[in-house]
């Protein structure tokens, strides 16, 4: 079997932050190793098509590789979180399906809490009487992984451009 062709593109940290490196491969594979996380994925070649590996990775957009590099692992939202359980609380209370006092002792739970860990969560869980209140919790990717692909993938997206515009040349 003829090994397949092996990239790699190495980035420095721009002032103190967002070096990488990246291994890709013609076989649909991506490694990265960085100071934002780690990340490693692999497409099976029916996942992209016919064509180069490197111009699929352009074409995706970042929610898709956010999904893809990121495991499926999220991370609980703390604001959006408390924000959800206080629509919550005023839409009970606006359409009458609660009493204000069940509403201000929901709301004052609220204060000991600010959501950034699932630890917490599990305590807000086991003093509020919100029915199916966990599907008040709002959850989105590590920050870590956001942060990757903010300051450091716009630079290997540039830099594939680069080097396949120079290849096509």
């Amino acid at each position: 079997m003829i090994e397949p062709t092996l990239y790699r593109y190495a980035f420095r940290s721009v002032n103190h932050e967002g070096w990488a490196v990246f291994l890709l491969d013609a076989y649909g594979m991506l490694s990265v190793a960085s100071d934002f996380g780690n990340y490693v994925c692999h497409w099976p070649r029916g996942g992209w098509g016919e064509g180069d590996f490197r111009r699929f990775l352009l074409r995706c957009d970042n929610s898709y590789l956010v999904s893809k590099l990121g495991g499926g692992r999220s991370r609980i939202n703390g604001p959006r979180t408390k924000q959800s359980i206080k629509e919550h609380i005023c839409r009970l209370r606006r359409e009458r399906d609660c009493s204000a006092e069940w509403a201000r002792t929901e709301w004052s739970h609220l204060k000991y809490h600010d959501f950034e860990d699932d630890s917490d969560v599990a305590v807000w869980l086991g003093e509020t009487r919100i029915e199916e209140a966990w599907d008040l919790c709002c959850y989105g990717p590590e920050p870590q992984l956001v942060a990757f692909m903010e300051k450091v993938w716009p630079r290997l997206r540039v830099k594939l451009c680069d080097v396949l515009a120079e290849e096509a040349a």
